[in-house]
């Protein structure tokens, strides 16, 4: 016999349903990727000077970085409510999905959820973020065809025009 703890079993056919849904939806937004390149992308000087930070020693986090999270985390969570808003539902449809989908073996899901609690956690969306700005800096440096040349005081940049190659 179910537990008296368990939903109903109609429920439990929504909530796999949603998730269901909720999965087709966030594999075809590639797991949001082009989103959080773009936010990277878009606050590259900010997560440079961020990781310059850390380099030299930094260890707090100034509240204004926490505030850009809120900014990226508000972002996604309005794309995801438009989404289960668009199903008849809302986040606390969501949240009982998501206590389903904890107890499947479905790895696709395991994934999704894994992202999505680690866009919502500061810490992991940092580390995120600082390697997508690197990132961001090497690609424009390498279409700018900066080479980089050893010297005696250690590596530097310089810039290399097309027709220098020739």
């Amino acid at each position: 016999p179910p537990s008296p703890f368990s939903p109903p079993r109609w429920m439990a056919l929504a909530e796999e349903e949603l998730l269901q849904k909720l999965k087709t939806w966030f594999w075809e937004q590639d797991g949001f990727a082009g989103e959080v390149f773009a936010f990277a992308e878009q606050n590259v000087e900010f997560f440079q000077a961020a990781k310059h930070y850390f380099e030299t020693g930094g260890e707090e986090h100034p509240l204004d970085w926490t505030r850009l999270h809120q900014q990226f985390v508000a972002q996604f969570e309005g794309r995801l409510q438009d989404f289960l808003a668009s199903l008849g539902t809302d986040l606390e449809g969501f949240q009982a999905a998501l206590a389903t989908a904890q107890r499947s073996s479905d790895n696709e899901m395991d994934v999704m959820v894994e992202v999505m609690l680690s866009m919502s956690d500061y810490e992991p969306w940092m580390r995120s973020m600082l390697a997508l700005a690197e990132e961001k800096l090497r690609e424009i440096a390498e279409a700018s065809h900066e080479v980089p040349e050893i010297e005696a005081d250690g590596p530097t940049s310089k810039h290399v025009e097309v027709n220098d190659l020739d």
